[in-house]
């Protein structure tokens, strides 16, 4: 018999479903987790929590964003404004020690003067028969003028200018008088004294508070000493500079070897403030006939 051809038999019992499972002990369903509830996140969740793939989280900060470049800049601009800073001060302050300092020489020296003209008769001077002389040294007077210098000034423009080859004579009045101190040393006359201390003047061919003078357009500066009673005799005993020469009381037949100004002053270099008293002084201008 072929078993493809069986059929089943109705009278045979077929198999039932299987049961269903039975439910779970009620402890077991006790300790499972509760479902969580979802909660939609605040607004501002992103701005902190910003998921991956958020679009907007890369977007540019809103604001000037620091650099490391501005800062270095700011800092070598404060670094150059401190230079320039302390340059300015250095250069006003030099500036300022040096005309102070250039004040403080200006007033260590004499005052200026102008040549006063003066009309004393020939007869009030140490030499008055000078006229005489000039004529009969061959000479003729090209200028003639007379002034008064003070012993505590400067050097002293005579507005007389002598040629190379030319002539120079003077004489002094013969009341004239000055000293440097009156106080502690006595008067003299244009020809001086040897001491008060003799060392301290500015022409060393002559005696200290003689009467010197100079030919040219710029004398010698005179750098002031300050000395007392107390000060022993000495200083630089004065210069040999070219152009000095040494009228003193009578200057006869002086030959000028250059040309220039005459100057005349007070051979001192001490204390001008404190020295009295003043020389008239009559100059000629002269020259072979």
């Amino acid at each position: 018999m072929n078993p493809l051809d069986q059929t089943p038999n109705p009278e045979l019992p077929v198999n039932p479903p299987p049961p269903p499972p039975p439910p779970p002990p009620p402890e077991q369903i006790n300790n499972q987790a509760p479902a969580t509830p979802f909660i939609a996140p605040p607004p501002d969740h992103y701005a902190t929590s910003p998921p991956p793939n958020d679009p907007t989280f890369n977007l540019p900060l809103q604001g000037p964003v620091p650099n490391s470049n501005t800062s270095s800049l700011k800092i070598l601009l404060i670094l150059a404004a401190i230079f320039i800073f302390i340059v300015l001060f250095v250069f006003i302050t030099f500036t300022l020690t040096g005309i102070k300092n250039k004040v403080k020489q200006v007033n260590s020296l004499p005052p200026k003067s102008t040549y006063a003209l003066n009309s004393l008769s020939s007869g009030s001077f140490r030499d008055p028969n000078i006229s005489n002389e000039i004529t009969l040294a061959g000479q003729k007077i090209i200028f003639v003028n007379t002034g008064v210098i003070k012993a505590n000034v400067d050097w002293v423009n005579t507005d007389l200018k002598v040629q190379t080859g030319e002539y120079i004579w003077s004489t002094t009045a013969s009341n004239g008088e000055w000293s440097g101190n009156p106080k502690y040393y006595g008067y003299s006359d244009a020809n001086g004294l040897n001491t008060y201390p003799a060392g301290y003047k500015i022409d060393s061919k002559a005696n200290a508070l003689s009467l010197i003078g100079f030919i040219g357009s710029s004398p010698p500066e005179v750098s002031q000493q300050q000395i007392s009673v107390n000060t022993p005799a000495g200083g630089s005993g004065g210069e040999n500079v070219v152009g000095m020469f040494e009228p003193g009381n009578t200057l006869k037949d002086y030959f000028a070897t250059s040309s220039g100004t005459i100057w005349l002053r007070n051979n001192d270099n001490t204390n001008y403030r404190s020295d009295v008293g003043s020389q008239t002084v009559r100059l000629f201008i002269t020259a072979k006939l």
